[in-house]
């Protein structure tokens, strides 16, 4: 994690921008502090989470922080609009022995709750709901994912942990 953060904030964020290679003008500072990393460890830890849903992930720094302490079998379910920046650091985040708890979804967040939501809905289907939930992106749209993850049945488990960044 240590490794990853360090190449996140010695990256040429806006070169990168300016060269075509992201969608949007990222900045080192939106990658996981330490003491954010920690905060969501522990509300990992407290709500027993299993099962993961991080909106806006990023670079994946909280990824990894989250998936190492969830069980061999939990996943950290990450979606981020930017391939680029989900791809960033690859070579160090599979370092890690807990990568492969994380599952990367590149995209528009609205089209992927959607999909989640029908899924959820599914009364034959093999969806589990998240235990935790981090929402961190779009923030013109934050109200509405909201809306929808607290108004699906299914999406949240009874006891699950919804956090909220609203930092502009």
């Amino acid at each position: 994690i240590d490794e990853l953060r360090r190449a996140v904030t010695s990256a040429d964020w806006a070169g990168f921008f300016a060269e075509g290679r992201m969608q949007v003008k990222a900045e080192a500072a939106w990658s996981a502090s330490e003491l954010r990393c920690e905060r969501l460890k522990g509300l990992c830890r407290a709500c027993g989470a299993e099962r993961v849903f991080e909106i806006g992930g990023f670079c994946g720094v909280a990824s990894l922080a989250m998936a190492e302490v969830l069980p061999e079998d939990g996943e950290v379910i990450s979606l981020e609009l930017d391939r680029f920046v989900v791809d960033f650091g690859e070579a160090i985040k599979a370092k890690s022995d807990h990568f492969q708890k994380i599952t990367n979804i590149i995209g528009q967040a609205k089209h992927t709750l959607d999909r989640f939501v029908e899924r959820a809905k599914d009364p034959e289907g093999a969806w589990q709901p998240f235990n935790m939930i981090i929402v961190d992106a779009d923030k013109a749209g934050m109200l509405d994912y909201l809306k929808l993850l607290l108004e699906t049945p299914g999406m949240l488990s009874d006891g699950g942990v919804l956090c909220l960044d609203i930092t502009p």
